[in-house]
């Protein structure tokens, strides 16, 4: 459903002349600014343009309206109206006058990326030069093909008297913008090498509008606009929060999210089939869309939930810039479907022929990664398998139920196999996790990507063929907990497997003194004074209380809260300095001492009712530094965190920049290496820090280090 506007009578009338261009009077000038702009024949196109965001003043008082304009103004003007974020085009200029990081740089960028402008012909832009009248019809032909209007053809519009003064480059574009009636002459001459006035462009502009249909959703970070959609359409309903969140992130505007029953109004963006005159999905398939403008409000269509969520993030992308929303024809587009992987085939075999088979009453999670083998082999080239119970077959894909052991392998039930086998492929491994890593390790060859719920991709590729498989892969990973499971990948949040070895966490896995000390302390103001011999025996009465009621528990956390207050008292002072290795310093390795002399001792109490329990607790800010002169107990899990790195750097090595929070991580892993019997290494996925990003921390991985 594009919409191409034919343009009006009236922009027949907006002459580049001041002596033709006649009959718009209006009392916008009272609205504005601008002290130097009457109620005159270019008042309500200043108007327009500024309020538009297209053309700002000279001054803050002033717009010059019978001022010359530059190339470099044009440029950025045709920039604003065509409602496209050109951040992507300030560097590498195609000019040799044209830097980066000049207020026009993006604006010329992508003009010259976009044919709009080719320069002078000598490798310069000319940005500061006046803009003559054969310039401006050059640009604005270009600039009217790039956005797809369509522009009456009155070949009954006179000839130029000066047609024989035209250069041969001027000739086309002058003609074109005779028979549209965009541009008209004085006295029958169309005057080429002379200039173009601001109030001229402003006239220009606010009568191509219309036909562009620009459409402002969000202007200084305000809108009007609501997001509709129909509330029992789960992938609307995503499409619609993806949106609303892209739109508020960069905007700041808060849209509305309402269901169709909402009072239609004229400023809506319409996800799905949430009004009668939505989108036209016909022939849209897989993930295609459409989004599109009429009328002032926003269609975005597909005929399923990817569909719809791509188009909400394409719509989100094209039109949101600073604190403003805008949309056009031109942004508005029709993507139809293609899958990535053009051909995909097994030992040279199309996948067609291909079955995908499972073990009669195979678990639960390996009915999961065969029902995903068979949804993204969809996705990536459009062929759905069959897939049912078999345990062998001359074009199959087998997955089989049965532990592979594997060297390395932290746990075996992780371990799996891919075997070539004649025309088929066996992907072998345990029931609990392993054949499911299987097929999603074959997903992987044919290049499915799992990052987040909303982000997974297929690689783009002409060809794939599955051949020569014989391999098996195994984790290291002895223990992973999830911390932010808002964005684990589509695999993780089906809890397909990621605490391994039965180790979940009994009372939490971090930060867990708050809960176990009573009131000794708050998570975010302080820690509980570990010198205390009430708060050690409220603590261990705690800890015996949860580990009675989870008899099957194999690991329990006593760590530390979420803050660096540790106590100061004489008595913690004193311990400090038992294990500091540096004197007066407590920590340098007295507090994390202190600390583990405490889990040490609760250990011992417990043992004997409790011989196989691991306790775990962090060597993690003002505890992050091994101690001297004491030694974890064999059943305690130390759990070393790098949060203070840098993580655009190596922790090995790093530049000069990061050295003072990189290099002392590499030696904090080295010593704790060297005194605990469990190490785990909580490894933050970005600087944690910066919460403002999309993207927080992804699922914690524990790496046993022995």
């Amino acid at each position: 459903m594009k919409t191409r506007r034919i343009v009006s009578a009236l922009l027949i009338l907006a002459m580049l002349t001041s002596i033709l261009v006649t009959g718009v009077t209006v009392n916008a000038a009272e609205d504005l600014p601008f002290t130097d702009v009457p109620d005159t024949w270019y008042t309500e196109a200043v108007a327009t343009v500024y309020s538009e965001g297209i053309m700002k003043g000279k001054t803050d008082t002033t717009f010059d309206p019978t001022a010359k304009i530059t190339r470099a103004e044009v440029v950025t003007a045709f920039a604003r109206v065509a409602c496209t974020n050109i951040d992507k085009y300030g560097e590498d200029l195609p000019f040799t006058d044209t830097l980066a990081g000049q207020w026009y740089s993006e604006s010329v960028g992508w003009a010259a990326e976009n044919g709009i402008v080719a320069g002078r012909g000598d490798g310069r832009f000319s940005p500061a030069d006046n803009i003559t009248r054969a310039e401006l019809a050059s640009i604005l032909t270009k600039f009217i093909a790039y956005m797809g209007v369509e522009l009456p053809d009155n070949s009954k519009i006179d000839s130029f008297t000066d047609a024989g003064s035209f250069d041969e480059w001027m000739k086309a574009p002058i003609e074109a913008v005779r028979k549209n009636g965009l541009m008209q002459g004085s006295d029958g001459k169309f005057n080429p090498r002379g200039n173009a006035t601001r109030a001229e462009i402003a006239t220009v502009i606010m009568n191509l509008l219309p036909s562009v249909g620009r459409v402002a959703v969000v202007e200084d970070g305000k809108s009007d606009y609501v997001i509709v959609i129909d509330e029992e359409n789960a992938g609307a309903a995503t499409a619609a929060e993806r949106l609303q969140y892209q739109i508020k992130y960069t905007t700041g505007a808060v849209l509305d999210i309402v269901d169709k029953s909402y009072n239609e109004s004229a400023k809506e963006i319409v996800i799905g089939d949430a009004r009668a005159n939505s989108v036209d999905k016909a022939g849209l398939t897989g993930d295609g869309y459409e989004v599109a403008v009429k009328d002032g409000k926003v269609f975005v269509n597909a005929q399923d939930a990817d569909g719809l969520y791509r188009g909400a993030v394409r719509f989100a992308k094209a039109a949101v810039s600073g604190d403003d929303a805008r949309f056009t024809v031109k942004t508005a587009e029709r993507e139809v479907f293609t899958y990535p992987v053009e051909n995909l085939t097994v030992n040279g075999n199309d996948i067609s022929k291909y079955e995908i088979l499972y073990p009669a009453g195979a678990s639960e999670k390996t009915m999961i990664g065969a029902g995903d083998l068979a949804e993204y082999i969809e996705k990536a080239c459009g062929v759905k398998l069959t897939a049912k119970a078999g345990t062998s077959g001359d074009y199959a894909i087998i997955v089989e139920e049965k532990t592979v052991k594997a060297d390395g392998a932290a746990d075996d039930l992780d371990s799996f196999k891919v075997k070539s086998e004649g025309n088929s492929i066996r992907l072998t491994g345990s029931a609990a996790r392993g054949a499911m890593y299987a097929c999603y390790d074959l997903l992987e060859k044919i290049g499915c990507r799992f990052l987040t719920p909303d982000d997974e991709y297929i690689i783009e590729a002409e060809s794939v063929d599955l051949t020569g498989f014989d391999y098996v892969e195994a984790s290291p990973f002895y223990n992973r907990i999830i911390y932010a499971d808002t964005y684990l990948s589509s695999v993780d949040m089906q809890n397909k497997g990621r605490h391994i070895n039965g180790l979940e966490y009994t009372g939490g896995n971090c930060h867990t003194f708050d809960g176990l000390d009573g009131d000794a302390s708050n998570q975010f103001e302080n820690q509980p004074c570990l010198s205390s011999e009430e708060v050690y025996q409220t603590m261990l009465g705690n800890v015996r209380a949860l580990l009675a009621a989870n008899p099957d528990a194999k690991l329990i956390s006593v760590s530390q809260n979420d803050n660096i207050n540790y106590c100061e008292c004489d008595k913690c002072m004193a311990d400090y300095a038992k294990y500091t290795k540096k004197a007066d310093d407590p920590i340098q390795g007295g507090t994390a001492g202190q600390l583990i002399a405490f889990v040490n001792r609760l250990i011992s109490d417990i043992e004997d009712d409790y011989p196989n329990v691991l306790v775990h607790t962090f060597a993690y800010t003002y505890t992050q530094h091994a101690p001297k002169g004491i030694v974890p107990d064999e059943k305690v899990v130390i759990q070393l965190c790098s949060i203070d790195c840098c993580f655009a750097h190596p922790l090995a090595g790093a530049e000069a920049v990061c050295a003072a929070s990189n290099a002392p991580f590499s030696q904090d892993i080295k010593e704790w290496s060297e005194l605990a019997t469990t190490l785990f290494i909580w490894d933050y996925n970005n600087n944690f820090s910066h919460r403002g990003t999309p993207f927080p921390d992804l699922p914690t991985i524990f790496l046993q280090v022995t």
